[in-house]
């Protein structure tokens, strides 16, 4: 559990340990932040795939995490992911290229392990809850994808955040879970009666609690709520976690007979078919689990019996062996494109990264050539470059009104929220804004300062100004095809308080260029 200050974590503790109330707990949890559901994450599982909107909200949301979007392109790259090799420099070309679902699936389970560290309470309960949610998560998909499930990513959610309940109540540091923990190591009662007794309610309950009070969704929701015997699509959650659980103990029991024979009912595979179908999975999910987590040894135990540590090992050394040879050929290629794993974890907090610069710039310079081109991934990757490239804590696209007389904000990256998108409100026909309708008619970029470049502008920029950007320094520049002015780009870095500079500024320029340029070569090939 992540917590401001330690009078924080004593009052949350204590608020827990001698309550028996559901919803005391479900209140008192939804307040403070858990390692089991960051702010990322439940951004991330709000998210839907229906309309292409969503493509570059589910890219801003992970931006907003530098963290976990250098792990993401990192994962992106990969042999479990990308076994074709080809480079993925930006969030934004990875949810184009390995779509949109893929991403969703990675930046969940990413920020779920992200938020995991050495001072959480019960950390070994916590990391045992984590690996049977990743090796349901990975088994539940697997089975929606053999019988024809319309929305696999939705199983894949509900089945890793199906243990919500059980990773909050670990981390809550409470007296209870300590009372709990030695009650699971000594008495030998069915689970379910032993958190009744203890607790007053299951952690299933607990569960279904929060997925409500953090607004989780729908699908989630649903699928806390199915039960073991339902014939409905969520039961494939359920299959699979117990599937997870039981597999610990080895595949010879009686038990995982069971599950064995479930889960073939529903795919319609023998019992042999099945288990070769599951083992095949559960080796896909410790291979993916050694890409997504440094803390993989203390994870991938939990995933097979202690007997089977072998098949553990030789698929932990077949994926250390596939990164050996990706990385030796992407070592051996002589692209300049090639980002090295350095450029991937650069993040706004260094002011800037050339090489990761020219690889995103050389992307935008291929984007008008591919056979389906995107200007809404142009503007992406723009702002991308210029967040993590040039390193600006803020970058966003606005674009013109169909009237031509506002300019609102279509894309935005920023390291933290800052309100510029509530704040940003141009209007073209104000005298006091007259700043933004000269720069579109100029077609002039600007650098916003002590000493403003052009100089031209000085007197332009006032108190209304600096109010609508919230900064007194920033770069802006128009968005302009084939010399028609249709919005702007702006940057800064307001939120860390860093100077900006002249390289930054002609790397600034440097962007929008390209951008211009294949956003103009991209409109003409529409032609």
């Amino acid at each position: 559990m992540v917590y401001n200050t330690d009078e924080d974590k004593l009052n949350s503790a204590q608020a827990l340990s001698n309550s028996d109330n559901l919803s005391t707990w479900v209140d008192v949890l939804s307040q403070i932040d858990l390692p089991a559901l960051n702010e990322t994450v439940q951004k991330v599982s709000r998210l839907t795939s229906n309309i292409d909107a969503r493509s570059s909200e589910l890219a801003e949301t992970i931006l907003s995490d530098p963290s976990i979007s250098a792990k993401i392109l990192t994962i992106a790259n990969s042999v479990s992911y990308n076994p074709s090799g080809v480079a993925i420099n930006t969030i934004s070309r990875a949810v184009i290229i390995l779509g949109f679902d893929t991403i969703k699936n990675i930046a969940l389970t990413v920020a779920l392990l992200d938020s995991l560290d050495s001072t959480i309470p019960h950390k070994g309960r916590i990391l045992q809850e984590v690996a049977q949610s990743f090796h349901a998560a990975q088994q539940a998909e697997a089975i929606a994808k053999e019988i024809g499930d319309p929305a696999p990513e939705e199983i894949y959610m509900a089945a890793l955040l199906n243990h919500l309940g059980e990773m909050a109540f670990w981390a809550s540091g409470s007296a209870l879970a300590d009372e709990f923990d030695n009650k699971l190591n000594g008495i030998k009662l069915d689970i379910l009666e032993l958190q009744k007794q203890t607790l007053g309610f299951t952690l299933k309950k607990l569960s279904q609690g929060l997925a409500r009070s953090w607004n989780l969704g729908d699908s989630i929701t649903e699928a806390l709520n199915t039960n073991n015997d339902s014939d409905s699509r969520w039961n494939l959650v359920n299959l699979s976690h117990r599937f997870a659980l039981e597999i610990q103990r080895g595949w010879d029991t009686n038990e995982l007979d069971e599950i064995v024979k479930s889960i073939g009912k529903v795919t319609g595979k023998g019992p042999k078919a099945t288990r070769l179908f599951l083992k095949k999975n559960t080796e896909n999910a410790i291979a993916k689990m050694a890409h997504i987590s440094s803390k993989f040894s203390n994870i991938a135990k939990f995933m097979v019996a202690p007997q089977d540590s072998e098949l553990l090992k030789a698929t932990l050394q077949s994926s250390q062996i596939a990164v050996q040879q990706k990385t030796q050929a992407t070592t051996d290629k002589t692209s300049p494109s090639t980002t090295s794993q350095a450029s991937l974890n650069k993040t706004p907090q260094a002011n800037s990264n050339p090489s990761l610069q020219l690889s995103i710039i050389q992307e935008l310079m291929q984007l008008p050539t591919q056979e389906k081109p995107d200007l809404n991934l142009i503007f992406q990757m723009t702002l991308e470059g210029l967040h993590r490239g040039v390193g600006m804590d803020r970058a966003l696209m606005a674009i013109l009104s169909p009237k031509r007389d506002f300019l609102k904000i279509q894309h935005l990256l920023e390291s933290k929220s800052s309100g510029l998108r509530d704040n940003f409100q141009v209007q073209l026909n104000n005298p006091k804004h007259i700043f933004f309708k000269n720069i579109l008619i100029s077609k002039e970029s600007v650098w916003i300062g002590t000493e403003v470049e052009p100089a031209a502008y000085k007197n332009q920029i006032n108190s209304h100004i600096t109010k609508l950007i919230g900064s007194k320094n920033g770069f802006i520049a128009p968005i302009v095809i084939n010399s028609r002015p249709v919005g702007v780009f702006y940057a800064d870095r307001a939120i860390t308080n860093r100077e900006l500079d002249l390289d930054s500024y002609n790397s600034f320029k440097m962007f929008v260029q390209i951008a211009n340029t294949s956003l103009a070569a991209l409109t003409g090939k529409r032609k």
